[in-house]
């Protein structure tokens, strides 16, 4: 895989890139990762379903990692979709329930085993993904949790990083293990509640 830095700021010689098409691409990309996962992405079936035609989708993104990276820059940032109810798990609650109306396939069951999946078996795909995705809806949230120490909900010293990881293993815990497969936000509610004891002052 190239350079991150390389890939993602990388555009082709030639004409112009038309911004309609780039956003279908980008768009049609992120889909299909949470569709059928990495590996079975192609930039063949890209170009079908965004309707570019395969010679321009080659000449701006002359491999698959470039676009999967440019898809990932694209998607990595809600923070104008932030929440701030005066709590914070009400905070955490609101921002989940709009992933799920906005990215619905992002907590889906298949979606997230096939994004582990692939992970998994790409010690750069996954570096690239922390680094682009996660790491930075991460340094978003920190927005929620700085509130949250103003307030006396959880600690000074709290550590953002051990509790995202936590509720985290908790999503994919109750979506890739539990038989049914699913998180209600009822049931994340009463989760937040409960880790933030052990955060609290």
């Amino acid at each position: 895989m190239r350079n991150v830095k390389e890939s993602s700021t990388k555009v082709s010689a030639g004409r112009p890139r038309s911004e309609v098409s780039r956003k279908a691409l980008i768009d049609t990309t992120y889909q299909m990762l949470r569709e059928i996962g990495y590996e079975r992405l192609s930039i063949e079936a890209i170009a079908a379903r965004s309707g570019v035609s395969r010679t321009t989708v080659y000449r701006w993104y002359p491999a698959k990692e470039d676009l999967v990276i440019e898809a990932l820059i694209a998607f990595s940032s809600f923070a104008h979709e932030i929440p701030d109810t005066g709590d914070l798990v009400s905070d955490m609650a609101g921002l989940v329930q709009y992933v799920l109306e906005h990215d619905p396939i992002s907590l889906n069951r298949e979606s997230c085993a096939l994004t582990l999946s692939a992970l998994s078996g790409s010690q750069q795909l996954a570096q690239t993904y922390w680094d682009l995705y996660i790491a930075r809806k991460r340094q978003d949230l920190r927005e929620i949790f700085e509130r949250a120490k103003v307030r006396g909900e959880i600690a000074k010293d709290s550590d953002l990083d051990l509790f995202l990881d936590l509720f985290h293993g908790y999503l994919l815990f109750g979506l890739l293990v539990r038989p049914k497969g699913s998180v209600s936000i009822t049931a994340i509610k009463a989760a937040l509640h409960r880790l933030i004891r052990g955060f609290h002052p």
